[in-house]
C-alpha cells in the first residue's frame, strides 16, 4: 500500500484570520502503514476560534506522533476499532472541555468543528463534529460524514428536500461543535478502502461553490496521483471556488491509498 498526503489553506479575500486548523500526518509501525489527517473550522461570529481549532489539531497530533504506535500493530479489527474509539473520544472531551472552560474563564464564546481521517492497513476511522466534512473518491464520490448543521436536520425531518438543502440559508448553522456544551458526542464512522482511493478532508468554505462532482473530477477518479499533482489539484479547486465567489477560509487535506507497483 502506497500512501500520499497533499494539503492546501488560504486565507481568503475577505477575512483577517484564518480560523481553519489541519494536519496530515503519516506512519509506518512494524506492521501496518498508517494517515491521519484533520481539519477543524473555528465557528464564525465567535472571537478566537481559532484557539479551538488549533488546540483541536495539535490534541489529535501529539496523540498520534507519540500515543498511536502503542495500539498501532493491533492485528484484531475489531480490537483495534474499540481501542482507538476510546482514545479519540477521550482526548476529544479533553479539547472540549478545555474550550469550554476557556471560554468561560475569559468571559467569550469559541468554537470549532472536527473531522479526523485515518487510514489504516484496509480500514478507514472517522471522528466528526460539524459541517467540515470527509468525502472518498474512487470510481464514484461519496460524502462519508452527516452534516450537524440545522438543515441537515430538516431533512431527516422530511421538512426540506436534499436538493432544497444545497441552496438554503441555515445550512452552515450549527446543531453540534466543540465548545458548544460541556459534554457532547462526535459521530464515529469506520469502512473498509478500495484500492486507488483518495479521502479528502475540508472546511466548507473548500467545497461550497462547488459540485461534488467537480470535486472528484479535478482530484481523479480511479486515478493515482503524484503529490505534486495533487497539490496542484488541490490548488485548483480553491482557484475555481474563488471565481464562483467563495470568500471564506479554506482547507484541505487529501489521503490517497493505492497499490504498491
Amino acid at each position: 500500500m502506497i500512501i500520499t498526503l497533499s494539503s492546501v489553506t488560504d486565507l481568503g479575500s475577505r477575512k483577517k484570520v484564518n480560523q481553519d486548523a489541519m494536519c496530515a500526518l503519516q506512519k509506518d509501525t512494524k506492521i501496518f502503514r498508517s494517515a491521519m489527517g484533520v481539519i477543524c473550522d473555528g465557528v464564525g461570529g465567535c472571537e478566537h476560534s481559532e484557539i479551538a481549532s488549533n488546540f483541536a489539531v495539535r490534541a489529535f497530533s501529539e496523540w498520534y506522533n507519540c500515543f498511536y504506535p502503542d495500539i498501532a500493530d493491533i492485528t484484531d479489527e475489531d480490537e483495534f476499532c474499540s481501542q482507538l474509539y476510546e482514545k479519540w473520544f477521550g482526548i476529544f472531551d479533553s479539547v472540549n472541555s478545555f474550550i469550554t472552560a476557556f471560554a468561560n474563564a475569559n468571559d467569550t464564546r469559541l468554537g470549532s468543528t472536527f473531522t479526523c481521517v485515518m487510514v489504516r492497513g484496509n480500514y478507514y476511522y472517522i471522528l466528526h463534529i460539524g459541517d467540515t466534512r470527509a468525502y472518498s473518491i474512487s470510481s464514484e464520490i461519496k460524502q462519508l460524514t452527516v452534516d450537524h448543521t440545522v438543515t441537515q436536520r430538516e431533512v431527516e425531518k422530511g421538512m426540506i428536500t436534499p436538493e432544497e438543502a444545497q441552496n438554503d440559508d441555515r445550512r452552515h448553522t450549527l446543531t453540534k461543535c466543540l465548545g458548544l456544551k460541556d459534554h457532547i458526542r462526535p459521530a464515529f464512522y469506520t469502512g473498509s478502502i478500495e484500492n486507488d482511493t483518495k479521502f479528502l478532508i475540508c472546511s466548507d468554505g473548500f467545497r461550497d461553490k462547488l459540485s461534488e462532482d467537480e470535486l472528484a473530477d479535478i482530484l481523479g477518479r480511479e486515478k493515482a496521483f503524484k503529490k505534486d499533482r495533487l497539490s496542484k489539484a488541490l490548488k485548483k479547486i480553491v482557484k475555481n471556488g474563488r471565481a464562483a465567489g467563495e470568500t471564506d477560509n479554506v482547507s484541505a487535506v487529501v489521503i490517497q491509498v493505492s497499490e504498491e507497483r
